[in-house]
């Protein structure tokens, strides 16, 4: 056992390591919160009235938005939420979405699928024709890797689902 502020010399085989006790336990203490953080998950999200209550929580956090922002919401297999990210805030043209992008980081953090969310700051959620072909383009893409699109949603002063409109 070392004491805490005792620096140590240890060999393995042809490897040598030395350091600071404390400083060690500190960095050990610090990657293990840095891993549950990471296996925490937020809500379930089975249905589109709990993608709408996360999305009108999720545009709290980010606080006012005066331009178009779309985001994705990575879930796991019981749908739980594993992180969510803003892809675009601007105008969004057909082009600004990557679907490699998006497939990286759900292959990256386990995702078996995944929801989008697109702010339109004018209040209106009609659905474009821009959003069903970018909703339709990430299914057919992201399918090919299993990763599911379980719904697009566009905010407003209301929000429109286009899982429940049989577009998603």
């Amino acid at each position: 056992m070392f004491n805490i502020n005792e620096t140590y010399e240890v060999k393995y085989g042809n490897y040598q390591v030395s350091g600071d006790v404390a400083r060690e336990d500190q960095v050990i203490a610090d990657a293990l919160s840095v891993m549950r953080s990471r296996s925490r998950r937020g809500p379930a999200l089975t249905s589109p009235e709990d993608s709408r209550k996360f999305c009108r929580r999720t545009v709290v956090e980010l606080g006012e938005l005066k331009n178009e922002a779309l985001w994705v919401t990575y879930v796991d297999t019981r749908h739980q939420v594993m992180e969510s990210r803003t892809l675009v805030r601007g105008a969004l043209g057909s082009g600004a979405v990557s679907a490699q992008d998006i497939a990286k980081l759900a292959l990256e953090t386990g995702a078996s699928a995944v929801i989008f969310a697109r702010h339109h700051p004018c209040g209106k959620a009609d659905v474009s024709d821009n959003d069903t072909d970018i909703a339709q383009h990430m299914k057919r893409q992201l399918g090919l890797l299993d990763i599911k699109v379980l719904d697009y949603m566009i905010m407003g002063h209301r929000i429109t689902s286009l899982a429940e409109l049989g577009i998603v």
